[in-house]
């Protein structure tokens, strides 16, 4: 169902509120990620490497520290 959205947003003719929406899906599906962690989500909170993307999620739900949470998406 992911690879669907991905293939059918994030074709060669898509705009840029077609590859937002291909981008939520693909990063929420890999990283497990709940919709309040996805809205919160700004460029400042990823890293990219050349073989994964370090994400920060400064609060989640079931974060009771309150500390923030790293996670890493390999590609």
């Amino acid at each position: 169902m992911i690879k669907e959205i991905v293939n059918k947003c994030a074709g060669p003719f898509a705009n840029l509120k077609d590859l937002r929406l291909a981008c939520i899906c693909a990063l929420g599906f890999a990283g497990f990620f709940r919709y309040d962690e996805l809205s919160n989500i700004c460029p400042a909170h990823m890293e990219f490497f050349k073989d994964f993307l370090k994400n920060c999620v400064p609060k989640a739900k079931n974060d009771i520290f309150r500390e923030g949470n790293m996670s890493t998406l390999l590609v």
